[in-house]
């Protein structure tokens, strides 16, 4: 999900403990049959408008889960962020952060 060589290049030895203490769970949460499971009919309600967005670096399962999301959302920006992966705020902070400040505000502007 973070791409190649985040565990050393991009990861914090505080973001690599949390990660460890956290594998026992994994397994439970993979096994769990109502873990990847999302109430589109609860999207459908959402009346802000939503930014959703995914990398054009994430692993490919990742796009067509944002895109059902978005499809379900009745207010909704959709980017894909050029270069990121899954997780963006980790692969291109900047970017990310400015991009999260364009479209609020213009929601408040508007």
């Amino acid at each position: 999900a973070f791409g190649p060589d985040a565990w050393d290049e991009q990861m914090t030895p505080e973001m690599r403990s949390v990660f460890v203490m956290n594998a026992p769970t994994f397994l439970d949460e993979v096994h769990d049959p109502d873990a990847l499971q999302m109430d589109l009919e609860a999207l459908a309600g959402v009346e802000l408008r939503v930014l959703a967005t995914s990398g054009t670096d994430s692993a490919p399962l990742f796009g067509p889960v944002v895109d059902r999301i978005a499809a379900a959302l009745p207010h909704v920006d959709r980017m894909a962020i050029d270069g990121a992966d899954h997780v963006p705020h980790i692969s291109v902070p900047d970017r990310y952060v400015e991009l999260v400040r364009t479209f609020t505000a213009a929601r408040r502007a508007s």
